[in-house]
């Protein structure tokens, strides 16, 4: 069983919506949607991009590169031109932190 690995304070993501973290060498995006935590891959499958340097509206993070879309529950690539969906992790809140699961 994968290890959960502590990513960032609960209260910095909420307060920002969404964040990126260095976690056992990966940059993690993670994000707070509807009241749920998700967390993915934080480049762009398309342009080497970092994530959550771009928009992030209606469940969905556009990349600032390229502009294309993938949504945070799923990783799917859900707009052009990225065609490459994104790894995501299991995510949980636990005693005021966020930890990941990358196994």
């Amino acid at each position: 069983m994968a290890e959960w690995l502590d990513a960032c304070g609960e209260d910095d993501l909420i307060a920002a919506g969404c964040l990126s973290a260095p976690v056992e060498g990966r940059l993690v995006a993670l994000f707070r949607h509807d009241g749920s935590y998700y967390a993915m891959q934080g480049i762009c499958t398309h342009g080497s991009a970092m994530l959550t340097k771009g928009k992030f509206e209606n469940g969905e993070v556009i990349c600032p590169l390229h502009q294309g879309r993938f949504c945070v529950k799923t990783g799917e690539a859900t707009g052009g031109p990225v065609w490459d969906d994104l790894k995501t992790y299991q995510v949980r809140a636990e005693n005021g932190r966020i930890l990941v699961q990358l196994g």
